[in-house]
Protein backbone atom coordinates (compact mmCIF):
# COMPACT_ATOMS: atom_id res chain seq x y z
CA UNK A 1 0.00 0.00 0.00
CA UNK A 2 2.62 2.37 0.45
CA UNK A 3 4.09 1.53 -2.48
CA UNK A 4 1.14 2.91 -4.42
CA UNK A 5 1.16 5.88 -2.39
CA UNK A 6 4.55 6.27 -3.43
CA UNK A 7 4.34 5.77 -7.35
CA UNK A 8 1.35 8.50 -6.86
CA UNK A 9 3.31 10.96 -5.49
CA UNK A 10 5.39 10.78 -8.33
CA UNK A 11 3.04 10.47 -11.09
CA UNK A 12 1.52 13.74 -9.60
CA UNK A 13 4.69 15.41 -9.59
CA UNK A 14 5.93 14.56 -12.79
CA UNK A 15 2.16 15.54 -14.06
CA UNK A 16 2.57 19.17 -12.25
CA UNK A 17 6.67 19.10 -14.19
CA UNK A 18 4.57 18.68 -17.53
CA UNK A 19 1.78 20.83 -17.03
CA UNK A 20 4.68 23.90 -16.30
CA UNK A 21 6.65 22.81 -18.97
CA UNK A 22 3.78 23.29 -21.40
CA UNK A 23 2.91 26.84 -19.52
CA UNK A 24 6.42 27.84 -20.07
CA UNK A 25 6.37 26.81 -24.04
CA UNK A 26 3.25 28.33 -24.50
CA UNK A 27 4.73 31.70 -22.67
CA UNK A 28 7.89 31.17 -25.22
CA UNK A 29 5.88 30.96 -28.17
CA UNK A 30 3.60 33.99 -27.10
CA UNK A 31 7.33 36.28 -26.96
CA UNK A 32 8.63 34.43 -29.98
CA UNK A 33 5.88 36.43 -32.04
CA UNK A 34 6.62 39.49 -30.18
CA UNK A 35 10.64 38.88 -30.28
CA UNK A 36 10.67 38.07 -33.92
CA UNK A 37 9.64 41.21 -34.98
CA UNK A 38 13.20 41.98 -35.07
CA UNK A 39 13.60 39.59 -37.38
CA UNK A 40 10.85 40.78 -39.74
CA UNK A 41 11.30 44.38 -39.44
CA UNK A 42 14.99 43.76 -40.95
CA UNK A 43 13.44 41.29 -43.78
CA UNK A 44 10.40 44.05 -44.42
CA UNK A 45 13.21 46.27 -44.97
CA UNK A 46 15.36 44.43 -47.22
CA UNK A 47 12.45 43.93 -49.57
CA UNK A 48 11.52 47.89 -49.46
CA UNK A 49 15.02 48.55 -50.40
CA UNK A 50 14.99 45.84 -53.21
CA UNK A 51 11.87 47.76 -54.54
CA UNK A 52 12.84 51.02 -54.22
CA UNK A 53 16.81 50.12 -55.58
CA UNK A 54 14.92 48.91 -58.77
CA UNK A 55 12.62 51.98 -59.04
CA UNK A 56 15.54 53.87 -58.87
CA UNK A 57 17.42 51.83 -61.31
CA UNK A 58 14.69 52.11 -63.80
CA UNK A 59 15.11 55.44 -63.46
CA UNK A 60 18.61 56.01 -64.54
CA UNK A 61 17.77 53.95 -67.25
CA UNK A 62 17.48 56.77 -68.96
CA UNK A 63 21.24 58.17 -68.22
CA UNK A 64 22.93 55.21 -69.17
CA UNK A 65 22.98 51.44 -68.58
CA UNK A 66 25.87 51.18 -66.31
CA UNK A 67 23.76 53.34 -63.96
CA UNK A 68 21.43 50.84 -63.86
CA UNK A 69 23.74 47.97 -63.73
CA UNK A 70 25.35 49.42 -60.82
CA UNK A 71 22.63 49.95 -58.88
CA UNK A 72 20.70 46.96 -59.45
CA UNK A 73 24.23 45.13 -58.20
CA UNK A 74 24.62 47.34 -54.87
CA UNK A 75 20.81 47.40 -54.26
CA UNK A 76 20.92 42.98 -54.33
CA UNK A 77 24.16 43.30 -52.39
CA UNK A 78 22.63 45.43 -49.54
CA UNK A 79 19.45 43.31 -49.99
CA UNK A 80 20.78 39.80 -49.58
CA UNK A 81 23.11 41.28 -46.44
CA UNK A 82 19.64 42.71 -44.39
CA UNK A 83 17.70 40.03 -45.20
CA UNK A 84 20.18 37.29 -44.23
CA UNK A 85 20.88 39.11 -41.23
CA UNK A 86 17.41 38.73 -40.83
CA UNK A 87 16.86 34.93 -41.16
CA UNK A 88 20.11 34.45 -38.83
CA UNK A 89 18.40 36.78 -35.87
CA UNK A 90 15.42 34.69 -36.03
CA UNK A 91 17.25 31.34 -36.52
CA UNK A 92 19.34 31.92 -33.46
CA UNK A 93 15.85 33.28 -31.52
CA UNK A 94 15.12 29.76 -32.46
CA UNK A 95 17.58 28.00 -31.31
CA UNK A 96 17.27 29.95 -28.14
CA UNK A 97 13.56 29.25 -27.33
CA UNK A 98 14.54 25.48 -28.42
CA UNK A 99 17.44 25.47 -25.75
CA UNK A 100 14.94 26.67 -22.80
CA UNK A 101 11.66 24.69 -24.04
CA UNK A 102 14.09 21.49 -23.29
CA UNK A 103 14.93 22.53 -19.92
Amino acid sequence: MNNDFFNNLEDNKKDKKEILSEKKVKEITIKNNVNNMVAKVFKNLAWVILIIGGILGLITFEFSIINLLMIWLATGIVFLFIYSFGEIIEILHDIRLKIWSDK
